[in-house]
């Protein structure tokens, strides 16, 4: 059989578009939703960092202020000290005093005693008669110490690396004056930058994140983290000579920064944080999220992957409902005009021939009344089968109700297959039908129209096989009748008819007269014969063998009362 789906009944009313665009906003506001959320992840990102960094700022200036302050008080008690005792010219009788005061601040790595001239006399750690170099030798030292004789406060020298004690330090140097204002003794202190003491070893150094403490030449003072291998690097050229260097005093595209002035040195606090290592813990953090977020994508897809195939499914059924005859299963009367349509448009085309059948159980309302509609009912649908059974798969048989069937024979050469169909089933319905274990009969008038000798247009097709059903019936059923020409004239008539006789019972044109009865013996008249008669005011007086036919298959018999 053809496929029970017509074009021009068309899917039902968006429905799969309407879940389409339910899915489609509800994507959308996942995705904005989520995009909004990454957006204030980035952003809550950001500031987790900066304040990390803040945090970090100030706790390295809290430190590095509070160890430059008291190493300057350490300088200058230990200074008093040592000019008292006349230090210069008898420095190793005073060495104790620089030993007991690097017992007492281990963050110390050495002390120093220096003349004015920039010669060290007197070093912590170094033994009695080794030489010992003078600051204003190596140019790591020589800028500290001649800043010092020009400052009342401790000076802060570069880092540099000490070979005699094997050790980077960051120097710091104090002038000690007499009453005159002249310096008299230079007392020297390397604060050790690996300490454990040192404050700022307490700081937690994150991953990504430096600390440093930068000089106003531009030099580095301390830079934490820092490998033993890149110290070199780091600590010998202003960061401005660094190309590329791993830490740099502003912000830019590559860094977080923040920056701190110290209050009472001229030293300044630099606080790093890679952007990348922003980004990967932004992409680390935002991993889960994204990942609830695909979930939730791929189970709305399948959802409405889900939902379309019941829309699908729901739509289908509302065609098949709309489409097909709901007790035989059998396409109904819009399904087949569609049917015949396409089959007469295929023939045009290919230059064949399309036959339409009507068929009417001729012994139906019979049946019907005399086992009751369950019975009539089962009754079509065993006739349902029967006509399937003798048709090709190409070909259509639908119920246009009551009693009534329809075949469609597309796709025929010449008219004889449809004879030689139509003879086949007047003797197969000649057979009984097996309904609920009883045998009931009923043959079938069968009018056949076939295209294009009968009608070119579908509309004229289906209604010239019907005029050929009501000539097949009136040739006393169990019959088969094909179409021919003069039947239309008879059609018309009928039609006629039917029409006038309801206006018949409108205006009372029907009346009666009764034609006597005579004994044949006697001669005497015992009864007379009720006989219907009509005079109509369109069509004249009409036969009682032409309008009692019609009255009876229009259902107008019972309204007469005959």
């Amino acid at each position: 059989m053809q496929p029970g789906v017509m074009e021009t009944f068309g899917r039902s009313v968006g429905g799969e578009s309407q879940v389409g665009r339910i899915y489609a906003g509800t994507v959308g506001l996942l995705t904005v939703a989520f995009v909004l959320f990454a957006f204030n992840a980035w952003y809550a990102t950001q500031r987790a960092f900066g304040i990390e960094l803040e945090h970090a700022n100030r706790l390295l200036r809290q430190s590095s202020e509070a160890v430059l302050a008291h190493e300057e008080s350490v300088l200058r008690v230990l200074g008093r000290r040592l000019e008292e005792a006349d230090a210069l010219l008898y420095p190793e009788r005073s060495r104790h005093l620089i030993d007991q005061m690097l017992e007492i601040n281990t963050a110390m790595a050495g002390f120093g005693l220096v003349r004015p001239d920039g010669q060290l006399v007197l070093v912590s750690g170094v033994p009695a008669g080794r030489n010992l170099p003078s600051l204003l030798d190596r140019a790591e030292s020589r800028e500290g110490f001649l800043s010092a004789l020009q400052s009342d406060q401790m000076v802060i020298g570069r880092t540099y690396f000490f070979p005699l004690l094997q050790k980077w330090l960051i120097p710091v140097r104090l002038a000690m004056r007499n009453a005159a204002g002249e310096v008299v003794l230079v007392m020297a202190a390397g604060i050790n930058i690996d300490s454990k003491e040192a404050l700022w070893q307490a700081i937690e150094v994150k991953p990504g994140m430096q600390l440093a403490l930068l000089r106003d030449d531009g030099y580095p003072q301390l830079v934490l983290p820092t490998s033993p291998d890149q110290r070199e690097a780091v600590y010998a050229a202003p960061l401005t000579a660094h190309d590329g260097a791993p830490l740099m005093g502003s912000e830019d595209e590559t860094a977080l920064v923040r920056t701190e002035r110290l209050g009472r040195y001229p030293l300044t606090v630099v606080t790093r944080y890679e952007r990348q290592t922003l980004v990967d813990t932004y992409l680390r953090d935002m991993t889960m999220p994204a990942l609830l977020y695909l979930i939730a994508l791929a189970m709305g897809w399948l959802l409405f992957q889900y939902l379309q195939q019941k829309q699908r499914e729901f739509e289908g059924n509302l065609i098949y409902q709309a489409s097909h005859d709901a007790l035989t299963g059998l396409p109904n009367r819009m399904l087949l005009e569609d049917r015949v349509m396409h089959d007469i448009a295929r023939a045009r085309r290919n230059k064949r021939r399309v036959a339409i059948m009507y068929l009417d159980l001729d012994q139906f309302k019979r049946v019907n009344d005399g086992f009751g509609h369950k019975t009539g009912d089962l009754m079509l649908r065993v006739c349902a089968d029967r006509l399937l059974s003798n048709l090709r798969d190409a070909d259509t048989v639908g119920r246009l109700g009551g009693d009534e069937f329809l075949v469609v024979l597309p796709d025929l050469s010449d008219a004889t297959a449809v004879r030689t169909l139509a003879y086949r089933l007047l003797e197969d319905f000649r057979r009984p039908l097996r309904v609920q274990g009883r045998d009931l009969f009923s043959t079938v008038s069968i009018g056949v129209a076939v295209f294009p000798d009968d009608g070119e247009r579908a509309e004229i097709l289906l209604q010239n096989a019907d005029t050929a059903l009501y000539r097949a019936k009136d040739g006393g059923r169990d019959n088969v009748c094909f179409f021919q020409p003069q039947h239309s004239q008879a059609a018309a008539r009928r039609t006629e008819v039917e029409s006038a006789l309801r206006d018949a019972l409108v205006h009372d044109e029907l009346s009666v007269v009764y034609q006597p009865k005579a004994n044949g013996r006697t001669l005497q008249w015992d009864g007379a014969e009720a006989l219907l008669r009509w005079h109509s005011g369109q069509l004249g007086d009409v036969s009682p063998a032409e309008f009692i036919p019609v009255a009876e298959d229009s259902g107008l018999i019972d309204a007469i009362g005959w």
